[in-house]
């Protein structure tokens, strides 16, 4: 079979793998999770691996929210700000949002990414955007935090993720599994 201008073709996206990095006041961490694992020296299948990625989402949501929280605290009172009760419940409500951000991630990836959330708590998701390119998606957690994800291309036109990486995370390359 030959292709040519009138051959139409059907793709079917399937996702294969994701991978996450966040950054604490401690370090800056990462893991890759994907469709396949290998056990026992045998190569399986990994179908709940977007599961297992968003629920690491959510408990890693926390532990960088509490982290926001601290940095702002600390760094206010080493400059002699006063923290009442009030400002500090400012400060925990604003870190309370975590930013996650993609690479062109607005099409494909947020489509996939809302069918998975929506098995968690389809009444906590906001969408900014339409059907097919949606520009940031918004998940409330149980614990009050707000998972916010984005695509960064909608905030550096014209920049492909390898310069993005090398502009934004001071990398020489692109390194799989670490964005910027």
């Amino acid at each position: 079979n030959s292709v040519d201008a009138a051959t139409q073709k059907l793709a079917f996206l399937k996702p294969f793998s994701v991978a996450v990095a966040w950054k604490t006041s401690k370090q800056i961490s990462k893991k890759y999770f994907c469709l396949y694992k290998v056990n026992n020296g045998e190569l399986v299948l990994n179908q709940d691996f977007v599961e297992h990625w968003l629920n690491f989402c959510l408990f890693t949501a926390d532990e960088v929210a509490e982290s926001n929280y601290n940095y702002f605290v600390e760094d206010m009172k080493k400059d002699g700000i006063e923290i009442t009760e009030e400002f500090e419940n400012l400060i925990r409500e604003w870190s309370s949002d975590v930013n996650i951000v993609g690479w062109n991630s607005a099409k494909f990836d947020s489509n996939f990414l809302l069918q998975h959330l929506g098995m968690i708590d389809p009444k906590n998701i906001f969408i900014m955007g339409n059907q097919g390119n949606n520009k940031l998606v918004t998940f409330k957690t149980e614990s009050g935090n707000t998972l916010i994800f984005c695509d960064g291309c909608n905030y550096a036109s014209k920049c492909s993720l390898d310069k993005a990486t090398q502009s934004f995370g001071g990398n020489t390359e692109r390194v799989k599994g670490v964005y910027p």
